[in-house]
């Protein structure tokens, strides 16, 4: 999601070529990059853009955002009786408006970046990169400046971040949006790799999960880790429990006096109670206003579980996804390791060994 500027540098160009084509089959595509294996960046222009980010047939981001998520990002507040449905076609309507076009000189500068993420994801496996990569420019009005996040096969680019420059940061957090794109599309070894950080299925989906309707009411879904779905177990008292991880907005309406999408995100374990009385419940427990009941300041076992290599622990795939960059960068640079802990070199042995299997 909701991906801001990250830390690393790195650099190597691969052999690639270009290729313009205005042909009825690839309307709406201004530029592409073709890589040696037949992989492809595409870059939308601003109506195919508009169509790209408005759907989402893999993870049903539009039959499950909340009204009150989408007021955050219009930076309005409807009406309690408003149909959801209304809501819902002003908000696709305002993410259109939200896409822009991409200058030659951006697509200058992302062809040097993917061509550099391409090396770098191949050095770990030929089969992770993506056999497409649609790519669409965000005026980023919605979730805001530096924001990232990816939908289907495709990475949404916030307009800031496309000035000439040092493109290292660029570089890391398209090698974090990559891992999305391609855990989207291998479930079994994303399961694999969420285990290794201690988080197991439920085994039903979110909409099965039983939760109080102020906390359903406010949940903010993450684009790159829709499926909260996901459990890790915790400690108290010498008992072990299952909690989930979960987004909620800090606030019931959209407010003036926080106009950033960021300002009202607030993340938590929420604990779960999969079973009473021989019967599956799959039941979060919440504070009245939608809050979580466990403080995480109290749980040094789910930091231990997750290991220490990033503070980007909002959802299991964000946590891989930047051990994933991690490990790609290493490629090249093995001093991007000096600077983890044992522990944490462990996991991205571990993590290697999933992807090379």
């Amino acid at each position: 999601m909701i991906r801001l500027l990250p830390f690393l540098t790195l650099l190597l160009i691969f052999s690639c070529k270009t290729q313009k084509t205005t042909t009825p089959a690839t309307t709406g595509i201004v530029d592409s990059l073709e890589f040696a294996g037949g992989e492809r960046i595409l870059f939308l222009d601003r109506d195919r853009a508009g169509d790209y980010v408005t759907q989402d047939a893999d993870d049903r981001f539009f039959e499950r955002i909340r009204p009150l998520e989408m007021g955050i990002q219009m930076k309005r507040n409807f009406a309690q009786q408003t149909p959801r449905t209304e809501v819902l076609e002003e908000y696709r309507q305002f993410l259109r408006e939200d896409m822009d076009e991409f200058t030659e000189s951006e697509r200058k500068i992302m062809k040097s970046v993917f061509q550099r993420a391409y090396d770098l994801t191949n050095a770990i496996h030929p089969d992770i990169f993506p056999a497409t990569i649609r790519l669409a420019k965000t005026k980023a009005n919605h979730y805001g400046e530096s924001v990232y996040y990816t939908r289907e096969d495709g990475i949404v680019i916030p307009y800031n971040v496309l000035a000439p420059g040092d493109e290292s940061e660029l570089l890391d957090v398209m090698l974090h949006e990559i891992f999305h794109i391609w855990s989207r599309y291998h479930p079994t070894k994303r399961e694999e790799l969420y285990g290794l950080i201690g988080f197991t299925p439920i085994g039903a989906p979110v909409e099965r999960l039983t939760m109080d309707s102020v906390l359903s009411s406010r949940i903010l879904f993450n684009p790159d880790g829709i499926d909260f779905a996901w459990k890790i177990d915790l400690q108290r008292d010498g008992e072990t429990f299952p909690a989930v991880p979960i987004i909620v907005s800090n606030e019931a309406a959209y407010t003036d006096r926080k106009p950033a999408f960021f300002g009202y995100l607030e993340f938590g374990l929420y604990e779960l109670e999969p079973r009473r009385g021989g019967m599956v419940l799959n039941e979060i427990k919440s504070q009245p206003d939608g809050g979580s009941t466990l403080n995480l300041s109290e749980h040094p076992e789910f930091f231990q579980q997750i290991r220490d290599n990033t503070n980007y622990i909002i959802h299991p795939d964000e946590i891989m996804a930047d051990n994933f960059q991690l490990l790609a960068l290493s490629k090249v640079n093995p001093a991007v390791l000096e600077d983890l802990s044992e522990r944490g070199r462990a996991l991205l042995v571990e993590v290697e060994e999933v992807l090379d299997r």
